[in-house]
């Protein structure tokens, strides 16, 4: 019975977010172990997610949870179990990874054989970096090119102006409107309405470009 416990308030993803989760995740372990530590994981998981509301309950369904890795063979040694939503250490493992972003720091450089799942089965000397970070590993281009997974096309395709000696011509002369050395205007009357209550600001005079001084210094 949860009757006389305080429940723990949902968790919060504004402000510190890190000391949200910690706050949440150490009152969460205390009201299981007062008042569900009988209830098995499953309902111990579903306890957590609606304690900790609405906004967690769907930052959940972005989980990704991967599967049982075995050792090759028919009855291949189990080496990590599947991740489950029904498993309360791993929910709360998964909200930690948001709620605690980290930068990935390169730890150390070691390469490993890894095996394409081709026709051939070829195997393949790839470079990997170690990361202290749970995350799942990617390949890069390099890997990719090398294993034919990706293909580079070397060939260089030039646009031909043999052909286009006219264009310089032709972009003068539709559109000569934007090449003329004359101020233009607006070809409507613009009526500017001022608020009185605003505080008038003086700003300095802007730059008179270069190539206009001189048509400018004549008028």
């Amino acid at each position: 019975m949860a009757d006389g416990f305080r429940r723990p308030d949902p968790l919060v993803f504004d402000g510190n977010i890190a000391e949200n989760w910690r706050v949440f995740e150490q009152e969460y372990d205390i009201f299981i172990a007062a008042a569900h530590s009988d209830k098995p994981a499953r309902t111990q998981a579903y306890i957590l997610l609606n304690l900790a509301g609405s906004e967690a309950i769907e930052r959940e369904r972005s989980f990704v949870y991967t599967a049982e890795v075995r050792a090759p063979g028919d009855n291949g040694a189990l080496i990590t179990p599947a991740e489950s939503k029904e498993d309360p250490e791993c929910l709360k493992k998964k909200f930690w990874d948001i709620c605690n972003p980290q930068t990935n720091i390169t730890m150390e450089r070691h390469k490993f054989n890894t095996r394409c799942q081709n026709k051939a089965s070829q195997p393949y000397a790839l470079q990997f970096y170690i990361v202290e970070r749970n995350v799942q590993p990617l390949l890069g281009l390099p890997a990719c090119i090398c294993m034919e997974l990706v293909t580079l096309n070397k060939e260089v395709h030039q646009l031909s102006v043999n052909n286009n000696a006219n264009l310089p011509h032709q972009i003068f002369t539709e559109y000569a409107d934007l090449f003329k050395d004359e101020l233009g205007k607006q070809p409507v009357a613009y009526s500017m309405k001022l608020d009185p209550d605003v505080q008038p600001i003086v700003r300095p005079a802007r730059r008179i470009p270069l190539a206009m001084q001189t048509e400018l210094g004549r008028s």
